[in-house]
């Protein structure tokens, strides 16, 4: 019995090559029960990744590849980072990584987040270690001792990973891990992995071309960085096993036991799942009055400023407030206006332009009232319902779009009044376009702009890149083009 306990997906960006979804697909046709996800230095992919492997069922493992050096406040060019596979046992693993990450971000980013030995012994409770790659801290003394003290802590939970790839470094950590196994005073098991960085043997091309896009270099580049090992797919059982008796370093004995050790840690982590968060909201100050009625003297205020009479006077927007103030009572969503408020009211005062509101926030008259929208949803008959209605649990979205330049000066007003370590920013994720996709492509083939261009420019729909592409493909410029650039094309698709 086998897993896969070191992947790399979509979100180890322009290096790791295939969806959740795809791998997860692929690891079922291989009749393989348990998948991970080690993506490097971030845990951003696993929620998608478990909720894709719950679907299609196989049992998800979660964790990340961490980047560790020495002393993390120390800014080397060209510095040796090691690598160490972390896999999730329970909840207290899951806080122990986010923390390790944390700080590697917040004090330790340098072109990758980096983590401290001492930072991830400190807080390695709950995860299980596998020692990495070629660029394992068993490589040198000094990591030597860190995986030595990692496993004096954490007793059961430190493995030495062995790779059955054909290069000069793996062999030869492979050739020290099974010392190392043998060593009393270690006392650890070797575990097999393939640190798959696609899902099929041939992905491996897309693979090199995505690692080509992210360092800005040409195919024809013979110094262009790329994996000599062509082999970091998603292998069977049995190829697991041919691959490490190609490589001759370990005995079958050996490796048969490194490959059954990825169903004893798979058994370890595969139950734990990232659970949705509650929402804790802080306290806006009210002036010590209750929070419904300072909400509702807002909105009487802001009728009042807005229409220059009683709202009492208007019986359809009386009804409707009414209507709207009830159902966000009702689903604990007082306070998260009042938040939002003030931070529009601030922008006000302090002459920072907002939208007029964006999205259905516009069917609400209360965010009319308060001055979050500038649309008066009863002269244009919007819906309140598509905002928020009786089946909506979570919070809604209130879409405001402020001043470029400004922002610093809101983010840090809102750091000031409820701390720099409540206040954080959001990560998107974009996919590449179809016109994107050809243009980098062709960047590193070393195709002329204008030849590229000309095609680039007959792909439209730009929410369907694969289609978007097959279709511009049509065209006698698209025709042309692909007559031309066969593999482009498909690479680009």
């Amino acid at each position: 019995m086998f897993c896969h306990l070191h992947i790399h997906n979509e979100f180890s960006i322009l290096d790791g090559y295939g969806s959740a979804k795809k791998y997860l697909t692929r690891t079922k046709e291989l009749g393989q029960e348990y998948l991970a996800l080690t993506n490097h230095g971030n845990i951003d992919g696993l929620i998608k990744f478990q909720k894709a492997a719950d679907e299609i069922g196989i049992k998800p493992i979660l964790g990340c590849e961490l980047y560790i050096v020495t002393d993390s406040s120390i800014k080397i060019p060209k510095e040796k980072k090691f690598h160490v596979t972390v896999l999730i046992k329970n909840e207290t693993g899951f806080q122990n990584l986010c923390k390790i990450l944390t700080d590697a971000n917040l004090n330790g980013f340098y072109y990758k987040p980096r983590a401290n030995f001492n930072t991830v012994l400190k807080w390695s409770e709950g995860l299980v270690f596998l020692t990495g790659c070629g660029s394992s801290p068993l490589t040198t003394e000094e990591g030597m001792d860190f995986i030595s003290s990692l496993a004096i802590k954490n007793q059961g939970d430190v493995y030495l990973e062995v790779m059955p790839h054909l290069l000069d470094d793996q062999v030869e950590l492979n050739k020290l891990c099974y010392e190392l196994s043998l060593d009393k005073e270690f006392r650890l098991q070797l575990v097999a992995t393939n640190d798959c960085h696609y899902i099929n043997e041939e992905d491996n091309l897309i693979q090199e071309v995505l690692l080509a896009i992210q360092t800005k270099a040409k195919w024809d580049d013979p110094k262009r960085f790329c994996f000599a090992e062509k082999t970091l797919f998603l292998r069977s059982e049995q190829e697991m096993k041919d691959a490490f008796k190609k490589q001759s370093v370990l005995s079958e004995n050996n490796y048969c036991q490194a490959i059954d050790n990825t169903i004893d840690i798979a058994k370890k982590c595969c139950d734990f799942r990232i659970a949705k968060q509650n929402i804790y909201l802080p306290k806006v100050d009210t002036q010590d009055i209750d929070e419904n009625d300072y909400l509702w003297q807002l909105c009487l205020d802001g009728y009042e400023r807005l229409f220059n009479s009683d709202i009492s006077e208007n019986k359809i927007y009386l009804e409707r407030i009414n209507e709207e103030f009830n159902l966000i009572k009702k689903k604990g969503f007082i306070r998260y206006f009042l938040i939002v408020n003030e931070i529009v009211s601030w922008c006000h005062k302090n002459d920072i332009m907002t939208g007029p509101g964006r999205g259905s926030v516009g069917g609400s008259l209360i965010a009319y009232l308060l001055g979050i929208t500038s649309i008066d949803p009863i002269k244009y008959n919007l819906l309140f319902s598509r905002f928020i209605d009786e089946n909506r649990t979570d919070f809604p979205d209130i879409d405001i779009d402020f001043e470029d330049i400004k922002r610093p000066l809101i983010r840090g007003h809102l750091e000031q009044l409820y701390d720099k370590n409540n206040i954080s920013s959001i990560s998107t994720f974009m996919n590449m376009k179809g016109r994107a996709s050809i243009r980098d492509v062709a960047r590193v083939f070393d195709i002329s702009n204008d030849e590229v261009d000309t095609f680039a420019k007959t792909i439209f729909d730009e929410e369907n890149s694969d289609s978007a592409i097959q279709i511009a493909l049509l065209s006698e410029e698209g025709k042309r083009f692909q007559r031309k650039y066969p593999n482009l094309v498909d690479i680009a698709i």
